[in-house]
């Protein structure tokens, strides 16, 4: 992948200064999970920046179990070992598995699979670097998880669900399953947002309007199926498909889900989402990743979902969901400038990387968070590079002001950090 390399704050140097200066080798672990969105960033994230730091030296990664999984693992300057792991689920147990409470309500949503039982509750199951030949792994083992990744801040986790965990699907390991949220309090624990991601709809081709498929929806049309009002998608015109809707959701706990919930349907002044499966109109569907929800889309004709805006890059002929397009939101599409602007109607959520104060470790890692891996930079933006910006995921944003050109790009000849130096001269270009 062609990732930029990261610039590692003068907190991040702080934070290392006293490990470097250690006497004896010692084990150093980064553990981070959560946000299924943010795999691939953390996956391009790990290897980068223990070479930056120095503690890449024999260094190697390689896929876990499945790939839901990686491990990163290198040597220090000093001789300590540094392993760093990466793993997703969905945004919730981000914060939930660094704070490890036994006792918060919203517990009983993890996924036994991927817990280690209530007398662990700051651990997952990741990859058992002890198992890695080749370019994988075979078992995972539980682990303390340091960094958790959300799409959105735990509070805005207010949503329910009820249904099949893998929608539509007709695999065996398809079980239903319940998840209802009262807002995970993070007050105990620290948090950077350094990036933006923006979210989109997308519908099976065979949502036509005047025998074309649909390229655009309003909010107002969004809000109306989302919320079970409409029922057939010539509620909204006889030119039209006389198809049923058929809605796609994400599974409470989700920062996809959350996210609409907080910007587009924004219930008092908008609707409230559904919160059951149903076969029977308004036909409704859950499912536990993005990758369930666009299979969901793809299988389904008159089906509608909404996902992270960079699964435009899997829709269309000869793509991952040959039978989806994305179709634009108020009349635009979700990209990076897009965002930054101030066209795309606020359907996007700033990034959440959470620890616990006084691990200096993962605040490093945290506050090392700066570019947008090349994969999603057509669609991923840096806080700083936000012309209007909201402090909260429930609220509107407003005129902030960029304080960084948008990339950086190490070829547009710009001074992309404002740093007075051109690209060749500017340290996150090199």
């Amino acid at each position: 992948m062609n990732f930029k390399k990261i610039i590692v704050s003068a907190v991040a140097i702080a934070a290392f200064a006293g490990f470097t200066g250690a006497a004896s080798a010692a084990i150093r672990e980064v553990n981070e999970w959560g946000a299924s969105a943010q795999f691939l960033y953390w996956s391009a994230q790990a290897p980068n920046y223990l070479q930056n730091i120095g503690c890449y030296n024999g260094g190697w990664t390689k896929t876990g179990p499945t790939s839901k999984y990686q491990v990163s693992v290198g040597t220090c300057a000093n001789g300590d070992t540094f392993i760093f792991r990466v793993g997703e689920k969905s945004s919730f147990d981000g914060p939930l598995s660094v704070m490890g409470s036994t006792t918060d309500p919203n517990r009983g949503s993890i996924d036994p699979q991927e817990g280690c039982g209530d007398a662990n509750p700051r651990q997952r199951l990741m990859t058992d670097e002890t198992t890695c030949s080749g370019a994988s792994c075979t078992a995972r083992k539980c682990v303390d998880i340091t960094v958790g990744a959300s799409d959105v801040e735990g509070e805005s986790f207010t949503q329910v669900s009820h249904g099949m965990k893998y929608g539509p699907s007709t695999a065996t390991n398809n079980v239903w399953i319940d998840r209802a949220f009262s807002a995970i309090d993070t007050s105990s624990l620290a948090n950077t947002r350094k990036l933006v991601v923006p979210f989109g709809e997308f519908v099976n081709n065979t949502v036509t309007k005047n025998g074309v498929t649909i390229d655009n929806l309003t909010r107002h049309q969004v809000v109306q199926i989302y919320s079970g009002q409409a029922w057939y998608w010539q509620d909204f015109g006889g030119d039209y498909t006389s198809l049923p809707i058929t809605r796609c959701f994400r599974h409470a706990g989700s920062g996809t889900h959350a996210t609409l919930d907080k910007t587009v349907m924004h219930s008092p002044w908008g609707g409230a989402l559904l919160t059951d499966e149903s076969l029977v109109d308004p036909l409704t569907w859950f499912n536990d990743s993005s990758s369930d929800l666009m299979k969901c889309i793809n299988t389904i004709d008159g089906a509608i979902g909404y996902a992270d805006a960079d699964q435009i890059q899997k829709v269309g002929a000869g793509q991952t969901y040959p039978n989806v397009s994305a179709v634009k939101y108020n009349g635009v599409m979700p990209t990076r400038a897009t965002i930054a602007n101030g066209e795309y109607d606020n359907h996007w959520a700033v990034q959440n990387c959470y620890y616990r104060p006084t691990d200096a470790e993962a605040a490093a890692v945290c506050n090392a968070v700066k570019n947008v891996p090349s994969s999603k930079a057509g669609f991923w933006a840096t806080t700083c590079e936000m012309t209007y910006m909201k402090d909260k995921d429930w609220t509107y944003p407003v005129y902030v002001g960029a304080t960084c050109e948008a990339g950086p790009s190490c070829s547009d000849g710009l001074d992309n950090d404002f740093d007075g130096s051109a690209d060749a001269a500017d340290t996150d270009c090199q």
